[in-house]
């Protein structure tokens, strides 16, 4: 199953580690250091131009990868818990 995270962007959805609130969390100096990092391997991928709300961290056979996204964590949240609800239904039926 994919979730998409803004501008025609998608990610699978057992890949994602985790969501961070860019919102939120834009200040910590963890969450900056971290995105340096990544910046400088190449693993940022920005899902459209608009305003970053959230990070998607992703880990799949390309490695760890960082996706910027403009989707609010709740709707991310939302999105997934969707995706988590179709795949016990499927396994139901």
């Amino acid at each position: 199953m994919y979730i998409h995270i803004g501008s025609g962007m998608s990610v699978r959805a057992e890949e994602v580690v985790c969501v961070i609130d860019l919102e939120r969390d834009t200040t910590s100096e963890g969450v900056k250091r971290y995105m340096k990092r990544m910046q400088e391997e190449g693993k940022v991928r920005q899902a459209g131009d608009e305003l970053p709300k959230a990070l998607v961290v992703t880990c799949g056979k390309n490695g760890q990868i960082c996706n910027v996204s403009p989707v609010s964590v709740r709707t991310l949240k939302a999105r997934f818990e969707e995706t988590e609800d179709m795949k016990l239904w499927k396994r139901r039926s």
